[in-house]
């Protein structure tokens, strides 16, 4: 889920009916921390309609963010390469 403002959060679906995509080449997530939330709760019902997603892991802000981006891609994800910070997942055949 993402803020909005200090008291609204919108999940990753929502934003992607606002932009009006029914389909995504390459999501990038840097997002500082937020990871655990977004990767826990509210991204499986999205991720078929993203083909590669390029993932900013920040486990030094959040213990446990690293760890939830693999447990919700793993299904529908193979992860290809990582450096620094940066992960990158593309959609199994």
């Amino acid at each position: 889920m993402l803020r909005e403002a200090a008291d609204t959060l919108l999940t990753l679906a929502t934003l992607l009916g606002f932009a009006g995509f029914s389909e995504v080449d390459i999501l990038k997530v840097d997002i500082e921390g937020a990871e655990l939330e977004l990767f826990s709760d509210g991204i499986r019902d999205c991720l078929p309609r993203i083909r590669m997603i390029v993932v900013e892991t920040h486990d030094r802000f959040r213990s446990g963010s690293e760890a939830a981006v693999h447990r919700a891609l793993a299904p529908l994800f193979e992860e290809k390469s990582s450096s620094g910070e940066n992960t990158i997942f593309t959609r199994k055949k």
